[in-house]
């Protein structure tokens, strides 16, 4: 399942394109709401709020693939290990939701002041896109031992770093160009955060205002 980051954009769209669907002919009769067939428009068009819930809710299943890193990305750094961080500490990160793990990204990486991909042996990195191509994102993490947890079972998947200044400098302008979103802190419920490049670095740049 995919959290979309501007949820206020497409649920009013949704709602309301439903709603005033069964409500206009409500509004040019001259009948009373309360008056067949006014009444049935009135009611259908109010179940609004459950059909945008239940089409957010049908996302399109999500498949992986790759994207050749080309000299628009400068090159991730090699990975170098592991943090130090218990199975306890790991476990208890991975079963926050999406929203919470979006938090905890945007507070470790203004920390540490990196992020994390995953690439293949070939310097490509991973990028997801869903089966029908309507969404494409790039998958990053806060730390190099959650990606290398949701790469497991991957023989060719590694983490790279990057570091934040490269990210705003040439990551950014680069996926917002190419019309890739990023996917914050996939996890292994299959939810992720989804949020365009250009509003994770406010965001990132927000957080770290605080510190």
């Amino acid at each position: 399942m995919l959290l979309i980051r501007q949820p206020l954009t497409a649920l009013p769209l949704i709602y309301l394109g439903w709603a005033y669907l069964f409500w206009i002919p409500v509004l040019l009769s001259d009948s009373s709401v309360w008056a067949l067939p006014n009444l049935i428009w009135f009611l259908i068009g109010g179940a609004s709020p459950v059909v945008a819930g239940h089409v957010l809710e049908k996302r399109p299943p999500v498949s992986l693939k790759y994207v050749l890193v080309s000299d628009k990305y400068p090159k991730a750094n090699d990975w170098s290990s592991v943090p130090d961080m218990s199975s306890e500490d790991l476990n208890q990160v991975m079963e926050m939701d999406g929203e919470e793990r979006y938090d905890y990204f945007l507070s470790q990486v203004a920390e540490e002041r990196e992020i994390w991909i995953l690439v293949n042996g070939e310097s490509q990195f991973l990028k997801i896109a869903s089966e029908d191509g309507d969404v494409e994102y790039l998958p990053v993490w806060p730390a190099s031992a959650f990606a290398s947890e949701y790469a497991n079972g991957s023989d060719d998947l590694t983490p790279r770093s990057i570091s934040l200044p490269d990210f705003f400098r040439k990551w950014v302008p680069g996926l917002t160009r190419d019309g890739l979103d990023v996917g914050v802190f996939p996890g292994p419920d299959k939810t992720v955060w989804i949020t365009e490049p250009a509003e994770l670095k406010q965001d990132l740049q927000d957080v770290m205002a605080d510190f």
